[in-house]
This record gives structure tokens, C-alpha cells and sequence, in this order.
């Protein structure tokens, strides 16, 4: 097994933003960017979770309306980011707390990616030094 090129980490990327776009089905896309299941099954695997466990929602006009006010409409008091969380009303909090786990989901699946490219590296006898560098 060899380390992942950038042309296919590219190739793996695209196949699967035009799979969660849901641009064709995953058996064309795989034609489409020269790629076996094998090489993205966990990925594909990971995406339909999500899909299936996330719920898209829209904000409604009134919280939009509110957040804008709070955000731009009104002078801050204080630089201090301390006093402005104390001040954020229970709905932003939540919202807030959404965008922060997403932001770490996203960072937790790419750190994933890189330690299961280091695990494969380790396996085929190389040394240390030599997976990290095939990792970077």
C-alpha cells in the first residue's frame, strides 16, 4: 500500500463534496474520478452517518432579526468577549455551541485521516521518521 498522493487525496475530496452534494449516484462518481470503494469506504460510511444523524435547519427571521441587532445594531459596551458570552441569549448560546462542535468534527475527521495514513505507514515496516514525513 502506498502513502495517498495529493492527486488522489484531490480525486477522494471531490468524489465525496459531489456525494454529499448528491451531483450522481456513488458507482458513477467512482467511475468518474478513477477511484475504487475500497479506497473511500469508511469515508462514505462516515458521511451517511452524519447525513442520517445531523438535521438541517433554517433560523427563523425573528432569531436573524435578533442576532443581526445584537451583532451589528448596537454599539458594544465593552471589547471584553467575556462580558458579550454573559450577554448572548440562551438561542445563540445553543447556535454557538452547534457551529463549535461542527468546527471540531471537521478537525477530529481530518486528524482521523492523517492518523489511519500513519497507522498504514507504520504497518508496512517503515520507520517513524519516515511515516511522519509521508503523513506531512
Amino acid at each position: 500500500m502506498t502513502a495517498l498522493s495529493n492527486s488522489e487525496d484531490m480525486r477522494i475530496a471531490s468524489l465525496l463534496a459531489d456525494y454529499i452534494d448528491g451531483v450522481a449516484p456513488l458507482d458513477t462518481l467512482l467511475d468518474r474520478y478513477r477511484l475504487s470503494y475500497h479506497q473511500v469506504a469508511d469515508l462514505v460510511t462516515l458521511t451517511d452517518q452524519l447525513h442520517n444523524t445531523l438535521v438541517e435547519v433554517s433560523p427563523s427571521a425573528t432569531f436573524v432579526d435578533s442576532l443581526f441587532k445584537d451583532l451589528v445594531g448596537s454599539s458594544p459596551r465593552r471589547l471584553d468577549w467575556r462580558s458579550r458570552v454573559r450577554t448572548m441569549s440562551p438561542r445563540m448560546k445553543v447556535a454557538a455551541g452547534i457551529g463549535g462542535i461542527t468546527l471540531t468534527a471537521g478537525v477530529l475527521l481530518l486528524t482521523g485521516h492523517s492518523l489511519l495514513q500513519l497507522i498504514h505507514a507504520l504497518q508496512r515496516s517503515e520507520t517513524p521518521n519516515e511515516a511522519v514525513a509521508q503523513v506531512s
